[in-house]
């Protein structure tokens, strides 16, 4: 049972490539040309394995001395090897889409043009064998359906109709004993072969496009969901939503490299003040300078509500995190509205500074105890908690 599962997934995340790196339509299309390309490659080459060991039961000794068993011999391994390397090139470039999207793009269509020739070499020794269906007529429609649901019609259907011409032009000799060029049967056989890829290759095309565009639509707009249920969206700071998973992902940053831990806590003073006299409009412009000034030097930086902010990140001295501060004050005292008269927005900051180990929510209490500490001893100053020997 275990085995067949492992034979399931292989053939589901074979040449798979994640939606998260398919940022356009040509991507989906690429990466679905990829999959389906992957396992076509994997069954023809199972197919023509299959073909060479029962020529070899059913006519060992013509595969060397007969022309038209060698050829077939010859025509069943080349498609067999070229399946293998495409096997295995989609396989390798597809765990790295991004960089290999263009050689995978070339890989298979340059694999349908390979099939096509060995088609038409194949067609050859068919009629050769007076057989009345040559395997290009079949191969013609399984590659107008193959490439129908994958390739662009401006790419395909030239590439099908050149194929069209070279075997009117050629297979009327054969099928005649070379008495006539003319060949209305065959002509008309072809053409509806190639008609019929035609319009596969068409219809499926746009059909696939427009399902690649909605999915990428719906995709875009789940991700503009994401960002909007994570972003404070006046100042387009983060929202208190994710501060202690992103927390932990710098406390083990902090662990691993030998850093202490830093959350400091913003609180404009006489917000309210702002609010009251200039009216909201006013207050939401202070909100935003000061917003500005944070993500200038940290984008690891939330909106906590109102007036609050904080801010999360890693050092590796008291002197770093004294600096960094510095520069919050200067920033918030270079603020200027001009049309109301405020230069410069003092703030209250207090820090915690120390090991990363420790629970964050006692992080936070400690750097919201020195906040508060700073506002009843005067404000627009900061308070620093050294918690790191």
């Amino acid at each position: 049972m275990r085995f067949f599962n492992r034979i399931k997934n292989f053939f589901i995340n074979f040449g798979k490539v994640p939606e998260s790196n398919l940022d356009n339509v040509d991507d989906i299309y690429i990466a679905s040309m990829c999959r389906i390309s992957g396992l076509i490659s994997l069954l023809m080459a199972v197919f023509e394995l299959f073909l060479i060991v029962r020529l070899f039961i059913i006519r060992p000794d013509k595969i060397f001395h007969e022309f038209r068993t060698t050829g077939y011999f010859l025509c069943y391994l080349v498609l067999f090897v070229l399946s293998i390397l495409a096997l295995v090139l989609i396989g390798l470039w597809a765990k790295n889409f991004e960089k290999n999207k263009k050689k995978l793009l070339w890989a298979i269509y340059l694999f349908i043009i390979f099939v096509l020739v060995w088609a038409f070499m194949i067609s050859y020794l068919d009629l050769k064998a007076k057989q009345d269906f040559p395997a290009f007529a079949f191969l013609t429609i399984i590659m107008g359906v193959f490439t129908g649901f994958l390739g662009k019609p401006k790419i395909v259907i030239p590439l099908l109709a050149s194929l069209f011409v070279a075997s009117n032009l050629t297979f009327p000799y054969l099928i005649t004993d070379g008495q006539s060029f003319f060949h209305f049967g065959y002509l008309f056989n072809s053409t509806t072969y190639f008609l019929i890829a035609a319009f596969i290759s068409i219809f499926n095309f746009h059909t696939k496009t427009s399902e690649w565009k909605l999915r990428l639509e719906s995709r875009e707009m789940n991700e503009k969901l994401a960002i909007l249920a994570e972003t404070d969206p006046m100042t387009q700071l983060k929202n208190r939503m994710n501060i202690e998973a992103n927390s932990i992902n710098i406390a083990e940053d902090c662990i691993n490299n030998n850093k202490q831990l830093v959350c400091i806590q913003i609180d404009l003073d006489k917000f309210k003040t702002y609010n009251d006299t200039y009216g909201h409009q006013i207050g939401d412009r202070v909100i935003i300078e000061a917003a500005n000034i944070i993500k200038g030097i940290s984008e690891s930086s939330y909106r906590l509500g109102g007036d609050e902010f904080l801010m999360v990140l890693s050092s590796t001295s008291y002197d770093e995190v004294e600096s960094i501060i510095k520069n919050l004050q200067n920033g918030f005292h270079n603020i200027e509205i001009k049309e109301v008269n405020i230069h410069g927005i003092p703030a209250s900051i207090g820090c915690y500074y120390g090991d990363p180990k420790v629970n964050f929510h006692d992080m936070l209490k400690i750097a919201d105890d020195a906040v508060y500490h700073i506002k009843s001893n005067g404000r627009d100053n900061f308070c620093i908690v050294d918690k790191s020997k």
